[in-house]
């Protein structure tokens, strides 16, 4: 029997001041990428189920 799902945890931080301004939590097989655009201010999660891996998810937020 499975107890439970593997997880992983994501943090997004400031690189300048190392400050946590997030986290993603998800399945442990998920690849998570994140990066932040300058000229929109904002972050973009990627993420992407290696088991469908022609579907990626993308998010944009404020950052």
């Amino acid at each position: 029997d499975k107890v439970g799902a593997v997880i992983q945890v994501y943090r997004l931080q400031n690189k300048k001041t190392g400050n946590p301004f997030g986290y993603v939590i998800a399945p442990a097989r998920l690849e998570i990428e994140a990066g932040y655009n300058i000229l929109k201010q904002g972050v973009t999660v990627s993420i992407r189920d290696p088991e469908d891996s022609h579907h990626r998810k993308q998010r944009e937020g404020p950052g």
